[in-house]
């Protein structure tokens, strides 16, 4: 099959001299005026879309600085079963943190007493390490002078919660040498005061001591037996 009959060609319009006109399309072409106000539109927009794209950086900026800067969550969790709740510490947490730092000050020998006191002073609070520093000095010369050295047993526990903040009662037996002669052996409590405090890589407990007292420990009175009235 051939090609189909194309369409009809516009007809030829004769002009007054009788010759035939050829039909022209006028171009528009647009003014400076109309130049500029189109340019002026464009740039609007792409100032809008500028500013849409920095609000919104500025945004995601924010929220990682605020999710960086937002102490995350501490679980801590014991050898016991259970739910570890965020923020919620157990006593036994408490009581493990008290025994780190009596096995730091208890158990001293003169190689390792600087040591010993340096790793301490991480888990205390910055104003006790300030009252401490003169006593603490004055230990380790004793300790250097005499070569003497301690070790100390725990034998009972105690944590009484007060609010946000824990009592920690530590019993123990310590004993005590000088030049590898046995001393004696002296029944003790430690006392402490603790408080919470930032995670960081030095002190990952969370928690500080705020308040520390050594004494020697008074045996608890014995109960009497309640004297039985007269029927």
């Amino acid at each position: 099959m051939g090609p189909g009959p194309g369409l009809p060609a516009a007809p030829a319009t004769p002009d007054r001299d009788g010759r035939e006109a050829i039909p022209v399309v006028a171009e528009h072409r647009p003014t400076y005026w109309e130049w500029r106000a189109e340019l002026e539109v464009q740039r609007a927009r792409w100032q809008r879309i500028a500013l849409g794209l920095a609000l919104g950086a500025l945004g995601l900026v924010g929220l990682l600085v605020h999710q960086s800067l937002r102490p995350r969550p501490i679980y801590y969790v014991t050898t016991t079963r259970g739910l570890a709740e965020p923020g919620h510490v157990p006593e036994a947490v408490v009581e493990g943190f008290a025994a780190r730092v009596v096995g730091l000050l208890g158990n001293l020998t003169p190689a390792t007493a600087v040591a010993a006191y340096d790793q301490s002073r991480r888990y205390l609070a910055p104003a006790l390490v300030d009252r401490l520093h003169a006593q603490a000095q004055e230990d380790l010369k004793r300790i250097a002078e005499q070569q003497l050295a301690t070790t100390f047993a725990i034998h009972q526990a105690a944590v009484e919660p007060r609010g946000d903040r824990w009592r920690v009662s530590l019993r123990g037996t310590r004993q005590s040498w000088s030049r590898s002669q046995f001393l004696g052996e002296d029944r003790m409590r430690y006392t402490f005061e603790v408080t919470r405090t930032p995670v960081s890589e030095l002190n990952p407990w969370g928690l500080q001591v705020s308040g520390l007292r050594l004494e020697r420990d008074v045996p608890d009175p014995e109960r009497r037996p309640a004297a039985r009235g007269a029927e």
